[in-house]
This record gives C-alpha cells, structure tokens and sequence, in this order.
C-alpha cells in the first residue's frame, strides 16, 4: 500500500515539551512488531527513511554520517581491532561499515528481527551487499543475555534508539549497569562507542551518558555532525582505560565524506 501522508516527527526536550517538524512524504510500508512501530516513508529530498515509533533512524541521504561516525574514528584509534560487537544496528548499516575494514569478526544483537527484515527488502542496495560475508554473526536476541554469556571484544558498538522514556526496549542499555558490562567485555586497549544523541535537544539525556561514561573509562572522545534528517546534531562518545583519543590525528587520518565537529566537547 502507498500513499501520500503528512508524518511528524516529535523530539523530546523535557516531560512537558516537544517540538518537531513535518515532512510530505509517501508511506511505503509500516509494520508493528512485537517491539515497535516500524515505518519506511520516501522524502522527494532525503531519499527513503526508516522510522521506529515514528522517529527517523536514517534517511538514504546522509546514513554515511551516522554510520561512518559510529564505527570510523574509533578503529583510527585503535592499535588492533579484529572482533566488533554490535548492539542494535538492527538495519546492518553499521555493520556494513565494518565489514569494509579488516576486523576478523563481527556479531551483531538486535532484539527485533522485523527491523532487519525489513531494512533487507526496502533498502536493498544499502544493505545485503555484505551479509553473507563469513566474518558476521547475527543475532535476534537480547544483548543483556548474550553479553553476559559472551567472550570478550576489541570493539563494542552500542548503535541503539533514543531512550526518550524509561517504558522503551532501550532504557536498560543506557544505565550505568550496562555500560559496566561492556566495560567488563573490552580487551586491552578496547574501545566502547555509544550513540547518545544531541546535546541542546536531548540535553538531559546527553548529559547523564557523558557523566555515567566519563566515571567509568580513564579516556572519553565526543564528536558528532549534522544529520539533515534529524533536523540536529547526531553525537557519539568513544571510551576506553588503555587507548587514548588523540582527535587531531584521528581528524587527519580517517577519510570521511562530510564535515564533522570533534572539538567542541573535548
């Protein structure tokens, strides 16, 4: 079924306030898993996009920046990295990325195996080039679990939603609790990234990240860009005991597409 349908897109600013925007987009096709609502709209501008509970995950026009930012500067980083954990990153664009890199082996979590359907048949292109790429495991499961049960990585990427209320699936993943497991699970030299949204916006929900990770690693890089399709600044955080952050060199050796600002919080 398509049709033309005005869609909103609310972000959150407090428990009292929201502010959005709209776009004129066509309604591909919507899908409620047991998880979420899921949603792909194509914009005349931003190409096809993925919506979750009616929030933009990514749009075809500019899912580089958020997947290269996530993934890219912290391999720069790092001295070695061969095994990668993803958490969420249900539409494989992330783990796209690193199988364009040398690591050895990826696993990825994603609790909603629709969403990765889904991603597979609406963007084609973008995603099924690399899934049968020996290399990758994927799983549709709770990461609580299988982290618990799992070895230990160089890298742990936590590409998972907003937590704009404590009723969502991902609330549990933004706690200091979880973030301690990870910890737990870095090799030497390991690097934690999570995705913690934008800091005037989200500022709440930004800050106490950036508070609870800076407690537990010794080394912390924030860095972000504009995402067209958000209408705001995405932000990342990379955390780590043994490796440190040099953002100069890692700004001078890693070859992005786009813009990015990773002076401002650091």
């Amino acid at each position: 079924m398509k049709k033309e349908e005005l869609i909103t897109f609310n972000f959150k600013l407090t428990d009292e306030n929201d502010v959005g925007f709209f776009w004129k987009a066509k309604l591909i096709e919507e899908v409620q898993s047991e998880y979420q609502n899921i949603k792909v709209i194509e914009h005349e501008r931003f190409g096809k996009a993925l919506l979750l509970d009616n929030y933009v995950m990514f749009c075809e026009y500019d899912e580089n920046k958020y997947h290269e930012l996530i993934t890219y500067p912290a391999i720069e980083a790092m001295k070695k990295c061969n095994d990668v954990l993803v958490v969420g990153g249900g539409d494989t664009l992330t783990v796209k990325r690193l199988m364009a890199s040398s690591v050895k082996t990826v696993k990825m979590v994603e609790i909603d195996r629709d969403v990765f359907e889904v991603c597979k048949k609406h963007f084609p292109v973008l995603v099924n080039a690399y899934l049968k790429d020996s290399r990758l495991n994927i799983l549709f499961d709770d990461a609580i679990k299988v982290i618990n049960e799992d070895k230990n990585y160089d890298l742990i990427l936590l590409d998972i939603q907003d937590c704009r209320d404590e009723e969502m699936t991902s609330s549990v993943l933004f706690s200091d609790k979880f973030y301690s497991t990870c910890k737990n699970k870095l090799n030497h030299g390991g690097v934690l990234v999570a995705q913690i949204s934008c800091p005037y916006l989200l500022q709440d929900h930004f800050n106490k990240q950036v508070s609870m990770l800076k407690k537990l690693f010794k080394h912390t890089f924030t860095y972000g860009a504009y995402m067209h399709c958000y209408g705001m600044h995405q932000y990342f955080i990379a955390c780590s005991n043994e490796t440190v952050f040099n953002p100069k060199e890692i700004s001078k050796n890693i070859n992005l597409s786009f813009d990015w600002d990773y002076k401002l919080f650091n």
